[in-house]
C-alpha cells in the first residue's frame, strides 16, 4: 500500500513553507506561491499576478507532491518507510527538489535516501542548513532540525 503525506505532515510543511495565496519572494528572492511552490517563469508566469483560492493552492501542492510520493513509495528499503519518515522526507524534498528541478536534482540526496540507511539520511539532511537561505545564513537550521527529529523520532513539532 502506497503512503501519502499525512494531515500532520501537510501541516508540518505548511508551517515550514508558509501558506500564501499570492506571489512572494522566497529566501533566494525566487517567485513563490501557495505552499512553497516555486513559480516556473517559462510555464507559470500567470501565477505572478494571480490570487489563488484554497482549492487552487491544494491542487498546486498536490502536483508538487506527486513526484515526491512516487519516489518515496518506490524505495526498496529492507524495513519499509514509516509515515513519519515519509512526512519528514516529503518536507525536505519539497524544499530542495521541487517539480521544476526533479527528484534527482541533488544527487547526494537521491543516493542517501535510496540507501535506506536512516542514520546516513539524517546526517545528509543536516548538511542542507543554508542552501536556500543564502551563504552564511542559518535560517534553515530550525527547519532541518525539526525534519530530522521527525524523521528519526516521529515527533511532529
Amino acid at each position: 500500500m502506497d503512503l501519502q503525506l499525512s494531515d500532520k505532515g501537510l501541516e508540518f510543511i505548511k508551517i515550514c513553507e508558509g501558506y500564501k495565496n499570492q506571489c512572494y519572494p522566497d529566501s533566494r528572492q525566487k517567485p513563490t506561491i501557495g505552499i512553497g511552490h516555486l513559480i516556473d517563469l517559462k510555464k507559470e508566469r500567470y501565477l505572478l499576478k494571480k490570487v489563488l483560492t484554497d482549492q487552487e493552492i491544494k491542487l498546486l501542492f498536490a502536483m508538487d507532491q506527486a513526484p515526491i510520493n512516487k519516489f518515496l513509495n518506490n524505495l526498496n528499503w529492507g524495513d519499509p518507510i514509516k509515515q513519519h519518515e515519509f512526512d519528514a522526507l516529503s518536507s525536505f524534498l519539497h524544499q530542495y527538489t521541487g517539480v521544476i528541478y526533479g527528484i534527482g536534482a541533488y544527487k547526494g540526496t537521491y543516493r542517501a535516501i535510496l540507501s535506506g540507511d536512516r542514520k546516513k539520511i539524517a546526517e545528509f539532511m543536516s548538511l542542507f542548513k543554508n542552501e536556500t537561505a543564502g551563504s552564511g545564513d542559518n535560517k534553515m537550521i530550525p527547519r532541518r532540525n525539526k525534519e530530522i527529529k521527525l524523521f528519526l523520532e516521529g515527533k511532529y513539532q
